[in-house]
């Protein structure tokens, strides 16, 4: 599985004033708060102001009717004390249920962020941030047909904002459409020019698809942006051992590595490069290392070594061996 970094749409507005003003006053608070920890990574915390946004902007009842006599009614959850309900008053209740989905989305729970999306959505149907959000966790739950499907909705709501247009285009790569990826990611960078994000996943198509030259570029491009991403890295070396410039590849691998120690692929890649070299001692302590991150990796990194030794055998004395190098890649995690 290939990187693949989900754009989230962030909700920000200003309330407006609901039947107590200071309620109004301490729901923007905690929600204000929310997205604050929100983008400071700090997921339980923004749950938890999301949660206190959404009870203080909404009439919390108990055991009430399922149709309503007035206000908006969605189910959330039930306790040993029975169901609750919630009777919107406010748009900011949408806007909460749709940023307390990203925490929930970030911690992996992708139930979780569906469900709250769904409450955002019936609240207000056409809050394109809350389709965006639940496409990226059906997406990360393998229903790409469905994430899919979300992303065309939220696209024909709202043109102008890159996510949709970079999230339909990790479907349309997990689907196989490299093509309509390509597209809807240079879409995403019309609209947004500085997304290190969005030309690092384009750089990753564009190397599916063998073209070599515009995926370094993407890559040395997503570096100039942001230099602190080790995908944008790992791809530059990734590249390069396509175009067998392996020392070139070893240090943008050992980049990668530097900024993330923990990015097993680049151990692997850089060992399997090294090995191509006939640096085998530095591609054992490589692999190792590997191997020690993810012990998954055992059977494709064997696979791979051997490819290479029987390249290097057949080459004869070479110190440098120029097999194909698009067979000795490992597979790329989706980035979560």
């Amino acid at each position: 599985m290939c990187y693949r970094l989900a754009s989230f749409a962030l909700v920000c507005l200003i309330a407006g004033p609901i039947a107590n003003a200071q309620s109004t006053q301490a729901a923007q608070g905690y929600f204000d708060r929310g997205s604050q920890r929100y983008l400071k990574g700090d997921l339980e915390g923004a749950i938890s102001d999301f949660t206190l946004a959404i009870e203080l902007s909404s009439r919390l009842e108990r055991n009430i009717p399922s149709t309503p006599a007035g206000g908006l009614r969605v189910p959330v959850s039930t306790g040993a004390s029975g169901e609750r309900q919630i009777r919107a008053i406010d748009p900011l209740t949408a806007s909460a249920y749709t940023n307390r989905a990203l925490a929930r989305t970030g911690l992996r729970d992708y139930d979780g962020a569906i469900n709250d999306c769904n409450r955002a959505l019936t609240m207000n149907p056409r809050l394109y941030q809350a389709l965006n959000n639940r496409g990226v966790a059906l997406f990360h739950k393998g229903e790409f047909a469905q994430a899919l499907i979300d992303f065309d909705r939220a696209i024909s709501i709202d043109q102008s904002s890159p996510e949709p247009f970079n999230n339909r285009g990790n479907v349309r790569r997990e689907m196989g459409d490299l093509i309509g990826a390509i597209s809807d990611y240079t879409r995403a960078l019309e609209l947004n020019p500085k997304s290190a994000d969005v030309y690092c996943n384009r750089g990753f198509v564009r190397f599916d698809s063998r073209q070599t030259d515009t995926a370094l570029e993407d890559f040395e491009k997503a570096i100039s942006l942001d230099g602190r991403m080790a995908w944008s890295y790992y791809g530059k070396g990734s590249a390069h051992v396509l175009k067998t410039n392996y020392a070139l590849a070893i240090d943008a691998f050992s980049q990668a590595i530097r900024i993330d120690p923990k990015l097993a692929c680049a151990y692997g890649d850089r060992g399997l490069t090294a090995l191509r070299l006939w640096m085998d001692l530095e591609a054992e302590i490589d692999f190792e290392q590997c191997l020690a991150i993810s012990p998954d990796l055992k059977d494709v990194l064997e696979a791979r070594i051997s490819r290479i030794l029987e390249l290097r055998s057949s080459s004869g004395d070479s110190k440098q061996e120029r097999g194909n190098a698009t067979l000795d890649r490992l597979p790329r995690p989706r980035r979560q």
